[in-house]
């Protein structure tokens, strides 16, 4: 029936009507919170990819990175389970994942701290409302967490959720407005950036996908420059990988979708690329970044209601920081001038000069 029937609008129902929601058994979303729950249980499957073991193992294993962590469907609580596979109507399958393990040795958290921070410090690329921030502060806490993004409403909504916190976690969260693709990540730690060399670990979660390949090189020169040198820190890129269902989707559509390889635009026109595992290492590779670990992560999700399959991919991958930081980007070129400026410019230009001429010739007569 159509109430059974799998809707659009993703694991949450998001972007679902109320009415479509309740026959559903979803909840009612809370205009009031930036949070959506479905984010929030993917941001701490996300931040337990820095753990630390359990006592008793290897002490050269602390904070090992776990890139399987939250992906194993043995491990999901009642809470991740999607309801309408409840239903019956959703049939999730594990593909075979594609694992690559580089010469990058295992990530070990440091032995010591940078000046002035209390421990280790993160930095989120496109931090969004801070779903994938606000967790850190609980998993490490002594832990220094810049995030930022292009966007100026979303680090104000990061900011009004920064300010409902105790003191102890308000101070350790710092949000800023930042394009990573031309202006620098880098600078004092008093402003609005962060200081260099100072990064331990620094996470893109579906962010390199939406700028233009020509750009992505700076984006990794700009991380590169606030990285721990040494390959003691760690960057973390999770993102969407060729053959994707919604690649399909784009080439399907034949309406000049594709701007080049792996490489379309969306209806809204927002950008989406489509990673290949050796683009991803000659991309990290070009700045000095080794590979620790590498997986393109497949799963197939049948809609029995309506006889079709998804295929879903994506790629999670770390990588060791360069052993010498890259230098800063260079300072953007100021923008175009406005096109009404111009004109306004050119008129009063040319007033001046009708004055100055009618003033010279007041000149000549009076002498005359």
């Amino acid at each position: 029936s159509p109430a059974t029937m799998a809707p659009r609008g993703g694991k949450m129902g998001i972007g679902r009507s109320p009415a479509a929601k309740a026959r559903a058994g979803l909840p009612r979303a809370n205009p009031n919170d930036v949070r959506v729950k479905g984010f929030e249980n993917h941001a701490g499957r996300m931040s337990t990819l820095f753990r630390p073991d359990s006592a008793g193992s290897d002490p050269t294993r602390r904070g090992s990175l776990d890139l399987a962590a939250g992906d194993d469907d043995d491990d999901e609580s009642d809470d991740d389970v999607d309801p309408l596979d409840r239903m019956g109507n959703v049939e999730r399958a594990r593909v075979d994942d594609e694992r690559e393990i580089g010469p990058a040795p295992r990530y070990a958290n440091p032995a010591s701290t940078i000046h002035p921070f209390p421990g280790r410090v993160f930095l989120e690329i496109g931090c969004g409302a801070g779903n994938s921030a606000f967790p850190l502060l609980d998993l490490d806490p002594h832990a220094t967490v810049f995030c930022c993004d292009f966007s100026p409403r979303a680090v104000a909504l990061v900011e009004r959720r920064r300010r409902t916190l105790p003191a102890d976690k308000r101070d350790r969260i710092r949000p800023f407005v930042c394009d990573a693709s031309r202006e620098q990540l880098c600078g004092s730690s008093d402003g609005n950036r962060v200081p260099p060399g100072c990064v331990d670990v620094c996470t893109m979660v579906f962010v390199l996908s939406a700028i233009a390949p020509e750009r992505m090189p700076d984006v990794l020169r700009n991380v590169s420059s606030v990285m721990r040198p040494g390959g003691a820190g760690r960057v973390l890129l999770r993102d969407y990988a060729d053959g994707d269902l919604s690649q399909r989707r784009l080439c399907d559509k034949g309406d000049g979708r594709k701007l080049g390889d792996n490489h379309y635009v969306r209806g809204d026109g927002t950008r989406a690329f489509y990673f290949e595992k050796r683009f991803v290492k000659d991309l990290f590779a070009d700045q000095g970044m080794v590979l620790e670990e590498l997986t393109v992560h497949a799963r197939a999700v049948t809609n029995r209601a309506a006889g079709r399959r998804m295929d879903r991919r994506w790629i999670q991958c770390s990588f060791a920081s360069a052993s010498t930081p890259a230098t800063p980007l260079p300072p953007p070129p100021p923008p175009p001038e406005p096109e009404w400026r111009r004109r306004a410019r050119e008129a009063e230009s040319a007033r001046v000069e009708r004055a100055a001429k009618v003033e010279a010739e007041r000149a000549v007569r009076e002498e005359a």
